[in-house]
């Protein structure tokens, strides 16, 4: 009796091990996906010549309340550069692929992830491979937020400090924000 309580536990707990590693291998794959055509939305508008603040927005995060405010659209068109750079140094890209995607919660050089804003739910680190006109191959990161189940590459909002009492001080931010930048 005992040895087929301890067979039937064993063979339950090795089910569920195995059912808890599919399903993170689909929400991977998912995320993955995501993460694809995140990359082939920008690719198009790169493309395209569509780097304006509207169709930016497709792939930048940025609040409703905060859209027409003319310093979060220069923040935008000026960070629009760190993808013209990913995308077309050292030369232009003709295909990408995401070959991984990670989750990120601590340190991640080039992107600073202190003062994450309440919107974010998730922040990932996106590894693509990109072909070139010539047939090589280079890789290159960027960042990927997640907010309200849509995936953008960053955000760009007016950051609102509370802790000053007589009249409160606005900045614009950028989340994930890149060192160098």
């Amino acid at each position: 009796m005992r040895k087929n309580l301890l067979i039937t536990v064993t063979a339950f707990l090795i089910v569920l091990v195995g059912c808890t590693g599919v399903v993170g291998i689909i929400v991977q794959e998912g995320i993955k996906q995501k993460a694809q055509e995140l990359i082939d939305q920008a690719m198009y508008i790169l493309e395209t010549s569509s780097v304006d603040y509207y169709h930016l927005r497709e792939v930048i995060y940025v609040p409703d309340s905060d859209e027409t405010d003319s310093e979060v659209v220069n923040t935008v068109l000026d960070s629009s550069m760190i993808l013209l750079c990913g995308f077309m140094v050292p030369s232009t890209l003709t295909s990408c692929n995401v070959v991984s995607v990670n989750e990120l919660n601590s340190k991640a050089i080039p992107w600073d992830l202190t003062n994450k804003p309440d919107f974010v739910e998730n922040v990932y680190a996106l590894t693509i491979e990109g072909t070139t006109e010539d047939g090589k191959k280079t890789f290159f990161s960027l960042p990927m937020i997640e907010v309200s189940g849509q995936e953008y590459f960053w955000s760009v909002y007016i950051y609102m400090a509370k802790d000053v009492v007589i009249a409160p001080a606005t900045e614009v931010r950028m989340y994930p924000q890149f060192l160098f930048y």
